[in-house]
Parts: C-alpha cells; sequence; structure tokens
C-alpha cells in the first residue's frame, strides 16, 4: 500500500506502508520526500534528534484515499543512514481495521479476523 504525506495541498512525499502495530493503529516504512519536503520543516526527528512535532497539520491519502490520521511523523536518517521513515497513528479502529485487513502483519496480530 502506498501513502502519501501532504501539507495541505503540498505533497511532502510518498511511502510504502510495510508494516503495523494494529492494536496500536499506527502504519508505517519506508519514505521517499518530494522536492517540497525539509528536513527543518517536516521531520520530526532528524538522525536521531528530536526536532518537534512538526505533524499537526499534515494529512494523509492511503492508496489515494484520505484517512482520518491522528498524527503523522517523518524521521529523517538521510545525513547517518541515507534513510527516510514515516508513521501514520490512525484516530479509529472503525477505518484501520477494514484498511489493513489483508496485510501480513494484521494477520499475524489478529488471526481470526475477517
Amino acid at each position: 500500500m502506498e501513502a502519501t504525506i501532504l501539507k495541505g495541498d503540498t505533497v511532502l512525499g510518498t511511502g510504502v506502508i510495510q508494516h503495523l502495530d494494529p492494536p496500536m493503529g499506527v502504519a508505517f516504512g519506508p519514505f521517499t520526500p518530494s522536492r517540497r519536503y525539509s528536513a527543518y520543516l517536516h521531520a520530526n526527528t532528524m538522525d536521531g534528534e528530536y526536532l518537534g512535532d512538526k505533524a499537526t497539520d499534515f494529512n494523509a491519502l492511503v492508496d489515494g484515499a484520505p484517512v482520518q490520521a491522528a498524527a503523522i511523523a517523518i524521521e529523517d536518517w538521510s545525513k547517518s543512514l541515507g534513510e527516510f521513515h514515516f508513521t501514520i497513528w490512525f484516530r479509529e479502529g472503525k477505518e484501520y481495521d477494514p484498511l489493513f485487513r489483508d496485510h501480513a502483519d494484521f494477520k499475524a496480530y489478529y488471526p481470526d479476523a475477517r
């Protein structure tokens, strides 16, 4: 599944949702920043140093559809590891469960979910 992270109408980048934490309602994975991304304006952490909560007005699309995110974080590890990561915390399980029901991490945690 692909996630697009936005601030208003500006695309900050895209990511692939690789992993989930189903009981916490969290989805995360690698992030590819757009040319509009700025670590100092948009990253919560840079190479392990907390920069502050930058994502209070971020929103996300998952596979092109808007989702109700409680919070979104971008971790910029570009200098030390050459990597970027993103995390989306969802507001409600009503949206999270149907969206990720077929994901391997969801199935591993809730093997009897249908």
